[in-house]
C-alpha cells in the first residue's frame, strides 16, 4: 500500500528534524575536536590516536627509515679522559668451573681493561656561623660580619640554591620530587622551605629581567607567543618574546592587546601568529605559515554540495607551494623589497583563482586576506623567519613544567619562575652555562649586600 500524502509530509519533517539535530551533533563534535586539532596545535602535541594513518606514512617515508643507529652513537663512546686506575687481582686463584677447582695462575702480564662510570654522591653539612659583632665609635651603629656564600633569611648558601633552581627550571621537577631528591645527599627539608628559597631569587633576579626586556626589544627580529598558565585555579597567560640569543618571559592576568602593547618594540620586526592582540603593534610584522598552512591542510568543516574536497585541496596545494617557492629564491637570491612585493602579487592571483564557495575556503581566505601584507615580508630581510616557531618552542619547557607541576599558588613566586625560566632560555640560546649565570648574579649581589646591623 502506497502511502498517502498526509504520511509522506511527515516523514519528510521527521527527516528534516533528524537531519538538523544529527548536523548539531556533528557542529559540537567538531568544537571538541578542534580543541585538539587547530592551527596552533604543534604536532608533537596531537595525540596518537587524532592523527591520520596517511599522514603518518607521509611523515615517515619523509623522513626515511630510522631503524639503523647513527653513525656517530653516543652511547658506544667512552670516557677519554680517566681519572684513577684500580687494579684488581686474587690471592689464591681457583677456577671458576664448580666441576674443575683447581688452582689458577697469572697468565703473564696481560689484563683486561674496562672504564665504569662511578658516581660518588656528595654529602650536605650543616654549618653554624658565628659572625663578630662591631660598633662604630662614631654613630654607635651596630653591625656584624656577614657570612659568605649565604643570602639572607634563607637556611641554603648559594651553592643549594642555584642547585634547587636548576633542578626546577632545567629538569623539570616538581617540588616535591626536588625534596625527595635533597634526602640523597642528607639533606632533609620541607616543601616550604624549598617553594621559598626559589620566590626569593625574584629580589635578586629583577635587574636582570628587566635589562633582558631591553634587549629583546632592541632586536631586529622578534618572535613573540603566549600560552596558558594556571595560578590558583584561575587562568592566566605566559607572554614570550624569543630571539637569537635572548628569550624573555612573564606571567599576566590577561591575554589582551594590552600586554601586548606593553612589550612592543618601535623598530624591528615582530614574528607572531594570527592572534589580533598582535594587530595594534607598531613595528612591522610577519605572519607565521606555520599556523597558516596547519589551518589550510585541517579543515574544520563537513565538505557540502556546495564545496568540493577537491577543489580545496588543490588550493592548498598550490599555497603550500608558493611558500616553498618563496623560501627557495630568498636562499638564491638576496632579500629584498622587490622579492617581497613579487610574491606579495602571487598570492593575490592565488587568492582571485581561490573557489568562492564553501565554508572551509571562506575561512582560510578571509583568514589570509586579513593579513594580506605580512605573509612575506621575511623576503624583504635576511635575517627573519617565516614562522613563530621559535616562539613556540621556547614555550615548550613552560607547557611541560605546567603538565608537571599544574600551576603556582604564590604571586612572587610566580614570577621568579619566569625571571628563572627567562634566564635559563637565554643561557641556553647563548650556549653558557646556567648555573655559572646564576651563581655570579647571586654572588654579586651579597658581596655588595651591606652589614647587618
Amino acid at each position: 500500500m502506497k502511502p498517502t500524502y498526509e504520511q509522506l509530509v511527515e516523514i519528510v519533517e521527521y527527516l528534516q528534524k533528524e537531519n538538523k539535530e544529527l548536523k548539531r551533533r556533528i557542529e559540537q563534535l567538531e568544537k571538541e575536536l578542534r580543541k585538539y586539532l587547530n592551527e596552533n596545535t604543534p604536532s608533537g602535541s596531537i595525540p596518537p590516536y587524532l592523527k591520520r594513518l596517511e599522514e603518518t606514512i607521509n611523515r615517515q617515508s619523509e623522513e626515511g627509515d630510522n631503524s639503523d643507529p647513527p653513525k656517530d652513537n653516543p652511547r658506544n663512546e667512552r670516557p677519554e679522559h680517566v681519572d684513577r686506575t684500580e687494579h684488581h687481582s686474587l690471592k689464591n686463584p681457583t677456577c671458576p668451573d664448580p666441576d674443575c677447582n683447581g688452582h689458577a695462575k697469572r697468565r703473564g702480564t696481560s689484563t683486561r681493561k674496562r672504564i665504569v662510570v662511578e658516581l660518588q654522591l656528595p654529602m650536605a653539612e650543616t654549618v653554624e656561623h658565628e659572625s663578630d659583632i662591631y660598633q662604630c665609635e662614631k654613630c654607635g651603629k651596630v653591625f656584624s660580619a656577614p657570612v659568605p656564600n649565604a643570602l639572607p633569611k634563607t637556611e641554603f648558601d648559594i651553592t643549594t640554591t642555584v642547585f634547587i633552581s636548576y633542578l626546577s627550571i632545567a629538569a623539570k621537577m616538581s617540588v616535591g620530587d626536588i625534596k625527595a631528591l635533597l634526602c640523597l645527599f642528607g639533606i632533609e627539608v620541607s616543601e616550604g622551605s624549598i617553594t621559598n628559597a626559589m620566590k626569593r631569587l625574584k629580589r635578586y633576579l629583577g635587574p636582570n629581567h628587566k635589562e633582558l626586556l631591553e634587549k629583546v626589544k632592541a632586536a631586529g627580529s622578534r618572535y613573540k607567543d603566549e600560552t596558558s598558565h594556571r595560578f590558583n585555579g584561575k587562568n592566566f597567560w605566559t607572554w614570550v618574546i624569543a630571539t637569537k640569543n635572548w628569550a624573555y618571559y612573564t606571567i599576566e592576568r590577561r591575554r589582551s592587546h594590552k600586554v601586548a602593547m606593553e612589550l612592543e618594540s618601535i623598530s624591528g620586526i615582530d614574528t607572531v601568529d594570527g592572534y589580533a592582540g598582535y594587530n595594534k603593534l607598531r613595528c612591522e610584522r610577519q605572519r607565521c605559515w606555520a599556523h597558516l598552512l596547519r589551518r589550510a591542510k585541517k579543515p574544520i568543516y563537513q565538505f557540502g554540495i556546495d564545496e568540493r574536497y577537491g577543489d580545496y585541496k588543490t588550493f592548498a596545494k598550490k599555497l603550500s607551494l608558493l611558500f616553498h617557492n618563496a623560501k627557495t629564491e630568498k636562499k638564491e637570491r638576496t632579500a629584498s623589497k622587490e622579492l617581497r612585493d613579487k610574491y606579495d602579487k602571487k598570492l593575490w592571483k592565488l587568492l582571485q583563482s581561490a573557489p568562492t564557495e564553501g565554508r572551509n575556503i571562506t575561512r582560510l581566505t578571509n583568514y589570509m586576506m586579513r593579513f594580506n601584507s605580512e605573509w612575506f615580508t621575511f623576503l624583504q630581510y635576511k635575517d627573519v623567519e617565516p614562522t613563530n616557531n621559535r616562539a613556540e618552542r621556547s614555550l615548550r619547557p613552560m607547557v611541560m613544567k605546567r603538565r608537571i607541576s599544574q600551576q603556582s599558588r604564590g604571586m612572587d613566586n610566580m614570577d621568579s619562575y619566569a625571571m628563572q625560566m627567562s634566564l635559563y632560555m637565554s643561557s641556553k640560546l647563548q650556549g653558557t652555562n646556567y648555573v655559572e649565570n646564576l651563581t655570579n648574579i647571586l654572588q654579586s649581589h651579597v658581596s655588595s649586600e651591606p652589614y647587618k646591623s
